[in-house]
């Protein structure tokens, strides 16, 4: 394919550098211009949009955008965009985008504004973040832990299937999706289930050691096979009808055993990809675990009705000897388990069938026919297939079987199921069950009516044995022997009988047991005395039969699961227990392994909720390790979290009782995470193995596992299990720990993800709270300021009275010394509060640093604070404000001296810097006091907010508006578990041209000569009394004539009636303040206009500042000095001008 060309053609007479470095970003960049066309984009809007740069370039943004947008200069209605536009930023804000084929992309957009110089719009950037990958994540990780939820209970293997291909439907695009199931009997692939297109009608199968179908491969090797195109693969089987390209094949498979084939075919070429291989595979090993976990729950049922049905029998023949109670007994149980209407039981004889027992038959009428019935079973095809095959014969419809024969009378039978009866290979007889309804029985009923046929086979063999032998002790062993579970005969506590089958049992011989060992030497330790206990009721009399089960103990010690049954009766005239004994070992190991795995099913549904529905990290770690000891029970499982830039790390195990306890990485523990294993690791011998640490060894562990979890493609946790055994893993282990790894991942990252949201509010709060915060203290400031000129003023007069007594002048002079000291807390303030950009220039940040600790250098030496840097040597240089940033350093440091000084009268400080990951700078102030109390972490950059009794609490505040608006970030953290508390601080580098900013203070200059002046008119307006009548009593002392007024009104109406030589009017006044005043005498006389001088307690705001440097008027800021006031007075009346034009 062509490769695209981008268009980026901006910023510089040699674009390449910028367009490659917006090329290379996967996030999409659009550049606008102030009219809201575009101006360029880079290479991920063209391939994820599919559009051509000449299809983007010039149009409007609302051509990419899904909504209606309307543009004009500088002003982007109807979209978020308007926001970036007025607040010159956007941050994370979800918005939709259109391609070119009209789909639409959902994004994360943020993005900024473009100034020159001055200030003017260049233009917009915008990058959007394409959320559909992950969406579609999130939607496939929900479809996943839905499927595993409904298959925990699901034991149909039907349902498994469906509902399997259901969940695949939702997070794959298929034209075609199959399940096809091993026929291991006839080595085929069968098709089971379709989705897509119809079912065929005649059964679908494919030879598994064939030469054609690429399923048929899969079903062989066990392994997945994906072809990216089928036409060019000679072993596709292609369907009439159907044109399919691509074509994704996954085995199902249990213990490397392969159940089945998932097959995903579509119409387009290379239409899956490796993450769509890995979905489906883990789709397929869930299903084979439930296929698995369903076929052993219905062959245990099954065994166990089985089992059931053949002790009942069992117990029969233990229960009486007699041919005639033996075959009443067998009808009993039949009518019980089989909904019959009719029952009889046929003895073979010379190839003819005789009736010897029935019941239900009078209900119809035909109970004479049937007494005396003899069949010959070549006359009649069931009788003579089941004397052939020893199989039962099911009719559900006896109308409908052209074999069934019908007499006279029997219309009423409609359904026939039935069983041979046979002993060692030989057809003794048949168990017949009638119905008088259609469909009356099913399969099941035939597998349990073979069973109990063969419990009558035993039955009735071992009552002719016994009729024959004439209760013959040595035919009753025959008897016995015959029997295929175990048979005993104990009296007083010893054998006196054992059956080959049950010595076998438990590894003895016959004569090791007879007359040698009781019931209770083959009973584990834990289950005597519950079997002492029922062996006491029963030779009591409490029970005649009972039926329970145990734990066997064989002769080589191992635990066997046995099922009992047992009568009381006599022998030799004593009362003895005769009974069976089966092995039902595998019933039992089946059952628990279904128990298990139910168990490990629901562990990590409750872990998927549990990660789901919180966003704590402490919270989904502890269920993550409380999930992880619950599935596997061993002795260590640990999870261990970890940020490098901060040297700060956090360990839940056992061990911390499921608490995250913090920890701190040395940097010989920063360098050791390079050698630790990037993928799942288990190990079966950890001493082997040198990145284990030594104190796991030391704790006895011997094997282990190790699972790094990832976080944005970084390793930023690792879980960490281990036993004090031996322990093999297995493969079903390596993938559901590696399951639950992946899980884990994806919740830490959401979970990180959150923080991160989380302190970006609280940036934008602070930020909030302090930008109100200064409009506030700018309105106090200049109240202030009137009242502290008034001090400072009448301070300054009275110490200018030569009357006055020196005690008193003492006494002015600390007025004006704490007067001046409440000014300077009013600039302070006025400092925090103030608007106006950083002056920047090119600076070395280490440099920086080195002049500030210098300042403080014999301060530091004096509270005795040892001083440890470590500067990096290639920090970049960047464009700051060096007093502004200066101030920060200064702040954190003095805060730093003095809280060492008051914990421990000395300390150590430690000051680093380096760059992020990101390429910020980084500065790290670190102390060993007694730190921050957490609660108040948050609130340390608040202004007025300060633990100590003295200070104002605006150093850490005036701190925090510096750096932001050099758009960095500061931040304070605890030491621990260490002592102290070190702060950081982040400024982007920027690269600008330097500016050498002069100081901003005019030359000042004096005439040689002081000329000749004469006592002038002076008009004061001000609204402050006390101010107005300090400036009127200087300036009559220097020989003027001075008027006050008020207000700008009253000023107005007297220049009205009177001249004036100059005017001193305050800048902000109600009604008619000082700029208005100012812009009428300029239309009334100009020159009289140049001879104002303003008076301002803020001249720091930024529309004050704009208003006197266009006017070039002197001003003074409130407390003013005296002396100023006189010079410039005499000054602009003796020239019309002045030069000192900057404020006091």
């Amino acid at each position: 394919m062509e490769r695209r060309t981008h268009s980026i053609t901006f910023l510089g007479e040699d674009p390449r550098f910028l367009a490659a470095l917006l090329d290379s970003m996967v996030d999409m960049v659009i550049v606008a211009n102030p009219d809201g066309t575009i101006k360029a984009v880079n290479r991920a809007v063209l391939d994820i949009l599919g559009y051509e740069p000449e299809e983007l370039i010039g149009e409007n943004v609302g051509k990419i955008f899904a909504v209606e947008v309307e543009v004009e200069v500088e002003v982007f209605k109807g979209t978020s965009l308007s926001q970036l536009v007025k607040e010159g930023a956007l941050r994370d804000v979800k918005m939709t985008l259109l391609s070119k084929a009209g789909e639409k992309v959902p994004a994360l957009v943020s993005g900024s504004v473009v100034r020159d110089e001055e200030g003017k719009l260049l233009g917009v950037m915008v990058i959007a973040h394409d959320l559909r990958k992950l969406e579609r994540l999130m939607a496939e990780l929900e479809a996943i832990r839905g499927l595993g939820r409904e298959l925990v209970l699901a034991a149909d293997k039907e349902r498994i299937i469906k509902m399997t291909l259901e969940t695949a439907t939702k997070v794959l695009h298929f034209e075609s999706m199959a399940y096809l199931e091993v026929d291991e009997s006839r080595n085929e692939l069968v098709l089971k289930a379709i989705m897509g297109r119809p079912m065929p009608k005649e059964p679908f199968r494919i030879p598994i050691y064939g030469e054609k179908g690429i399923t048929a491969v899969v079903a062989r090797t066990g392994e997945p096979i994906y072809v990216p195109d089928v036409t060019l693969d000679p072993r596709y089987i292609c369907l009439q009808g159907y044109q399919l390209r691509s074509e994704l094949d996954v085995p199902v498979k249990i213990k490397g055993k392969v159940l089945g084939v998932i097959n995903v075919e579509d119409e387009e070429v290379n239409a899956y990809t490796e993450e769509d291989l890995t979905l489906l595979s883990t789709l397929a090993d869930q299903m084979a675990l439930a296929l698995e976990n369903a076929r052993l729950f219905q062959a245990e049922r099954g065994q166990r009705e089985l089992a059931e049905a053949l002790a009942e029998a069992i117990t029969v023949i233990s229960g009486t000897l007699k041919l005639e109670e033996v075959l009443d007994r067998i009808l009993e149980q039949v009518e019980q388990v089989v909904p019959g209407n009719a029952f009889n039981i046929m003895v073979l004889d010379g190839g003819k069938a005789r009736v010897v027992r029935w019941r239900g038959y009078e209900r119809f009428g035909v109970e004479d026919e049937v007494a005396d019935l003899t069949l010959p079973i070549t006359t009649y095809h069931t009788l003579l297939k089941m004397a052939e095959t020893g199989e039962p014969v099911l009719i559900p419809d006896t109308s409908a079987d052209p074999h069934w024969v019908r007499w006279e009378g029997w219309d009423w039978l409609h359904s026939y199921v039935a069983a041979p009866i046979q002993f060692r290979g030989a057809t003794i007889g048949f168990l017949n069950v009638d119905g008088e309804r259609p469909g009356q029985f099913g399969p099941a009923d035939a597998q349990r009516l073979e069973v109990f046929a063969a419990g009558a086979a035993v039955a009735i063999h071992n009552a002719r044995l016994a009729e024959e032998l004439a209760e013959s002790e040595a035919r009753y062993r025959l008897l016995s022997e015959a029997n295929l579970g175990g048979v005993y005969l104990f009296q007083d506590n010893v054998f006196r009988y054992v059956n080959p089958a049950l010595a076998a049992m438990f590894g003895y011989t016959v004569d090791e047991i007879v007359n040698r060992l009781g019931p209770l030497d083959l009973v584990a330790p834990s289950d005597r005395p519950m079997m002492a206990e029922k062996i006491r009721k029963h030779l009591k009399g409490e029970t005649t039969s009972v039926r329970y089960t145990f734990q066997g103990l064989r002769k080589d010690g191992k635990i066997i699961h046995c099922e009992a049954l047992g009568t009381l009766t006599d022998y030799r005239g004593h009362p003895a227990i005769l009974g069976t004994i089966l092995d039902v070992t595998e019933q039992v190991q089946a059952q628990e392994e279904i128990h298990r795995r139910a168990r490990e099913m629901e562990a990590l549904y409750h872990l998927a909720e549990a990660l789901a529905s919180s966003l704590d990290l402490e919270e989904m770690l502890r269920s993550a390790c409380q999930t992880l000891c619950e599935i596997t029970g061993l002795e260590g499982v640990a999870i261990h979290l970890f940020e490098p830039e901060e040297k700060q790390g956090y360990v839940l195990s056992k061990v911390t009782d499921f608490r995250l306890l913090p920890i701190t990485f040395t940097e010989e523990d920063i360098e050791g995470w390079g050698f630790l294993p990037q993928e799942p690791t288990f190990l079966e011998d950890i001493m082997s193995v040198p990145c284990v640490p030594e104190f796991v060894k030391q704790r006895g562990f011997i094997s282990g596992a190790f699972i790094p979890l990832y976080t944005r493609d970084k390793m930023r946790c690792f879980l960490v299990l281990a036993s004090k055994t031996h322990h093999p893993w297995t493969e079903e282990e390596k993938k559901l720990l590696s399951a639950i790894g992946r899980q884990v991942s994806t919740a830490v990252d959401k979970a990180f993800l959150h923080r991160k949201e989380k302190e970006m509010q609280e940036r934008l709060f602070q930020a909030e709270k302090l930008a109100s915060l200064g409009q506030l203290i700018s309105g106090v400031a200049h109240e202030l300021n009137n009242p502290l000129t008034s001090v400072v003023g009448y301070a300054q007069m009275l110490a200018q009275d030569p009357s006055i007594p020196e005690r008193v002048k003492k006494d002015l002079a600390r007025i004006q010394e704490q007067a001046r000291r409440a000014a300077n807390i009013v600039q302070n303030l006025l400092d925090f509060a103030r608007k106006r950009p950083p002056r920047r220039e090119l600076t070395d940040i280490n440099e920086l640093l080195r002049k500030t600790l210098n300042l403080r250098a014999y301060e530091m030496k004096v509270e005795n604070v040892k001083l440890l840097t470590q500067f990096d040597p290639n920090l970049p240089w960047t464009m700051v404000d060096q007093n502004q940033i200066q101030q920060v350093f200064l702040n954190i440091i003095i805060n730093a001296e003095q809280a060492m000084s008051e914990a421990h009268g000395k300390g150590t400080l430690r000051v680093r810097t380096g760059t992020t990951e990101e390429g910020l700078i980084r500065v790290e102030i670190s102390d060993d006091g007694p730190g921050i109390p957490p609660e108040m972490l948050s609130r340390i950059f608040d202004p007025f907010f300060t633990t100590r009794d003295t200070g104002t609490g605006l150093g850490l505040a005036i701190a925090y508006s510096f750096v932001a608006e050099h758009k960095g970030r500061i931040w304070a953290r605890n030491n621990a578990p260490d002592p102290g508390v070190t702060f950081y601080i982040e400024l982007p580098v920027e690269k600008g041209e330097e500016v050498s900013w002069a100081e901003e203070t005019l030359e000042r200059w004096r005439r040689e000569k002081e000329r000749e002046r004469s006592g002038k008119c002076v008009l004061v307006v001000e609204d402050e009394e006390a101010i107005a009548e300090l400036l009127k009593r200087l300036l009559e002392e220097e020989g003027h004539t001075v008027d006050i007024v008020s207000s700008g009104e009253a000023a107005l109406e007297f220049l009205r009636l009177k001249p004036c030589d100059l005017i001193i009017t305050d800048i902000k006044m109600p009604g008619i303040g000082g700029k208005n005043l100012y812009a009428r005498v300029k239309e009334m006389d100009d020159k009289l206009a140049q001879r104002i001088i303003f008076i301002t307690g803020d001249v720091l705001e930024p529309s004050t500042q704009a208003f006197l440097a266009s006017t070039g008027n002197p001003f003074l800021t409130k407390p003013f000095n005296l002396a100023r006031i006189r010079e410039l007075t005499r000054e602009l009346l003796a020239t019309g001008s002045s030069s000192l034009n900057c404020g006091s």
